[in-house]
């Protein structure tokens, strides 16, 4: 039930949007009001940052792919590498589906190539997990790339696959809003 009734929950909050945001801002006080304005402009900031570097990761996968199986002459290169990009928004899950799709079209088309098709993605994967998150998403969410990976490898360890995932997102919102309290008492400290 709760799973059905999520959608609608979801529309409804996104077109009542602003009547809930100011109804939430007006039942503060005038001291909170700014302070939460600017944690909430802070976490759609640090949250659009995310979004945008897991779309460039996704589409940076799918050019891979594409240009591998074109490579290798894979039919349904296209579709393949279109699929592979999508995939690649689900976590974890994703890259698995994405290989098994390129490999079940390669064993019905391309059996001699099977090896390097699955040796392909393989090297897409561990390019992507070792080079491309950290350097992307680093750079979209103004973070070093080794911290990127010392923050999913501790939220993995700490809560497993849902503290993988959300480790980057949340840090970034930690650090800007350590930031954002830094410079508000600094400045109320020259006030």
């Amino acid at each position: 039930l709760g799973f059905f009734s999520l959608p609608l929950i979801l529309f409804l909050m996104l077109k009542d949007w602003e009547n809930l945001r100011d109804g939430l801002f007006g039942s503060m006080p005038p001291w909170a009001r700014e302070y939460a304005k600017n944690v909430f402009g802070i976490l759609d900031k640090v949250i659009g940052r995310y979004i945008r570097g897991q779309i460039v990761i996704s589409l940076s996968v799918g050019i891979l792919v594409f240009i591998l199986l074109t490579i290798l002459r894979i039919p349904f290169a296209p579709a393949l590498a279109l699929w592979a990009s999508l995939m690649e928004l689900i976590p974890m899950m994703g890259i698995w589906l994405s290989i098994g799709a390129g490999v079940l079209v390669a064993l019905a088309t391309e059996p001699t190539k099977i090896i390097w098709v699955a040796s392909g993605y393989v090297i897409i994967w561990l390019t992507e997990n070792n080079l491309l998150v950290p350097r992307i998403q680093g750079t979209a969410m103004k973070m070093n790339p080794i911290f990127i990976i010392l923050v999913s490898v501790v939220g993995a360890y700490l809560t497993g696959l849902v503290g993988f995932i959300i480790a980057v997102p949340v840090a970034a919102t930690v650090i800007e809003l350590l930031r954002y309290f830094w410079r508000s008492a600094k400045q109320k400290e020259t006030e």
